[in-house]
């Protein structure tokens, strides 16, 4: 069934450092690579090129 889901807005989400919420998406990309690490930094440095990450 598709629909939307909706959730209780949660403000701590946003506190998080930049460090935290590229954790975040390295921890989710290594289970989407079934925990290659080199497959899922590949991942990460291209998703930073295209939607500026980080300040580097």
């Amino acid at each position: 069934m598709l629909g939307h889901n909706f959730s209780k807005y949660d403000p701590s989400e946003n506190s998080k450092s930049s460090f935290e919420k590229l954790l975040d998406a390295f921890m989710q990309l290594l289970t989407y690579t079934n925990g290659d690490v080199g497959e899922a930094l590949s991942w990460l440095t291209e998703l930073d090129k295209e939607y500026d990450l980080t300040n580097d």
